[in-house]
């Protein structure tokens, strides 16, 4: 017999607005410094602002408008926030739309570290990929999304069939899921571990990826320093600082997704509250890369330390 908690998760619910409106303030304030304050990373700073927009589209969607409360150990979850109750969004829908945002970030962040790499690699003609792992790489980023999110769309239960199938096989908790105005539920099967298998993958294979520009990049900035001017050298440096606060903030992205997935496949004890706090490690994870950048990235900090100086005068 499964135990499952239905009521609401009041200090996750306070969480989501809390860390959504600090989340916001702070990517607007990335976004006006990428836009106004960022001249030395030269065009490249449109790929970053591409990643921070994503960033933010991704709190707002999973702080304000979603505002996910887990059912586990079922595979199941409801939503209580304003696309749900305003809208009658259903939290099948929601879970997906969060799922395609979020992986469209990752993607994001993934092309801003093939641009510096390949804008590097160009000038020291090394390393120079052939146009067509570009283009391969593009249908990849619109491709897997639609798929993996298909998939998952195909493996939710419509209200009518998840109430039947709660009734044949957890009696004991049909009246509260049939109180629940939205829900979603997913049948354990060998398909959804497949999903949770492509999962783990894709996160691991996206470390990996990252890893390698990496390690090529700063290898290759050894040798651009005696093929270009002092400034411009500097100008890769201050974008390579800024992908490195970024790498660290997208491995936080990845760990709650993985370690919730581990977390299920294998049932952990006191799964419904170890899933909560991912959750909100997850929805953390922009405002940490923003106060990262603050903290490490030495043109943000210099704005923001001249900023509070006024502030204080």
């Amino acid at each position: 017999m499964y135990e499952i908690d239905f009521s609401e998760p009041q200090w996750l619910l306070n969480y989501y607005h809390i860390i959504g409106s600090i989340s916001l303030l702070l990517n607007l304030f990335g976004i006006y410094l990428l836009l106004f304050k960022s001249n030395q990373l030269d065009s490249f700073k449109y790929y970053l602002l591409v990643f921070q927009l994503a960033c933010t589209l991704t709190d707002i969607y999973l702080t304000f408008l979603m505002q996910a409360v887990t059912l586990f150990p079922t595979f199941a979850g409801y939503t209580v926030g304003i696309l749900s109750t305003w809208f009658d969004v259903s939290s099948s829908t929601c879970v997906v739309t969060t799922a395609f945002i979020a992986l469209i970030q990752l993607e994001s962040l993934m092309v801003c570290f093939y641009k510096k790499h390949q804008a590097i690699a160009t000038i020291l003609e090394i390393h120079v990929l052939p146009d067509i792992i570009l283009y391969t790489c593009y249908f990849l980023c619109v491709f897997c999304p639609l798929i993996f999110c298909g998939v998952v769309n195909y493996l939710n239960l419509d209200r009518e069939q998840s109430l039947v199938f709660i009734k044949q096989n957890y009696p004991e908790h049909y009246i509260n899921f049939s109180k629940l105005s939205h829900f979603a539920l997913y049948v354990s099967s060998p398909v959804i571990y497949v999903v949770f298998g492509m999962a783990i993958f894709g996160g691991l294979l996206f470390f990996v990826l990252l890893l390698m520009f990496t390690i090529d990049i700063f290898s290759m900035m050894t040798n651009l320093k005696q093929k270009i001017s002092k400034s411009t050298y500097e100008k890769h440096q201050d974008a390579l600082r800024s992908l490195m606060v970024q790498f660290v903030t997208a491995m936080l992205c990845l760990a709650p997704p993985i370690f919730l997935t581990l977390v299920l496949i294998f049932e952990v004890p006191h799964v419904n509250v170890i899933g909560e706090i991912l959750i909100a490690w997850f929805a953390s994870h922009s405002s940490i890369n923003m106060i990262s950048l603050l903290i490490f990235f030495p043109p943000y900090r210099k704005l923001f330390v001249t900023f509070l100086k006024r502030k204080s005068a």
